[in-house]
């Protein structure tokens, strides 16, 4: 009789210990699921809207991508709807789950945020890089012209003061010899000759 009694109490301690354990039935999501699946679910609805398309067309993409979230956790739209009814019944385990939900939204917006941020950085480094390469372009354009006038200015009076121009002969005095020798100053120095 004893060990009768110890057997229908320990039987009885185990019921309640597993009943206490599976306090969500089998066919419910699990917490921790769960709460996936909203988090997924909230950030296909910012996608979805963002689209900006039809409502109807809308609806669709939402619907699809929300089929692949659900086969993703290897859930399908009635196991979802019967858990998401059984956590609505339990106001305490949905505020557990939202908290999370929450949290890791706004983590994912303070990561877009950075992201965001980032991407203006770039943006701005960029288009300055393109400034300064249309400004370089611009400052080479300009020099060209420049620096070939400069070159051929220089190259044409270097040759003249090799070839011998006027200002290099008015540096230094003319001599007899120095006028025979030049087909200009041969010309204004001929007549001198036939009259001496």
């Amino acid at each position: 009789m004893r060990h009768k009694f110890i057997f229908l109490l320990a039987v009885l301690t185990l019921t309640f210990l597993n009943a206490c354990k599976r306090d969500r039935p089998e066919d419910v999501i699990s917490k921790s699921k769960m709460t996936e699946i909203l988090i997924e679910q909230h950030l296909l609805e910012a996608k979805v809207l963002l689209l900006k398309v039809r409502t109807d067309s809308t609806n669709k993409v939402y619907n699809s991508l929300e089929q692949e979230i659900f086969e993703k956790y290897g859930v399908d739209k009635a196991m979802y709807e019967k858990s998401y009814q059984y956590y609505i019944s339990k106001p305490e385990l949905l505020d557990e789950i939202y908290e999370v939900v929450v949290d890791s939204l706004n983590v994912n917006d303070q990561h877009a945020a950075v992201l965001e941020e980032e991407e203006e950085k770039e943006k701005k480094r960029l288009a300055e890089e393109k400034k300064k390469r249309k400004q370089a372009i611009k400052d080479s354009i300009a020099n060209i012209g420049k620096d070939s006038l400069t070159v051929s200015l220089s190259d044409s009076l270097a040759l003249e003061v090799k070839e011998g121009s006027v200002a290099e002969e008015q540096e230094k005095p003319l001599t007899r010899t120095d006028s025979l020798r030049d087909p200009k100053l041969r010309k204004i120095a001929a007549p001198k000759q036939n009259k001496l």
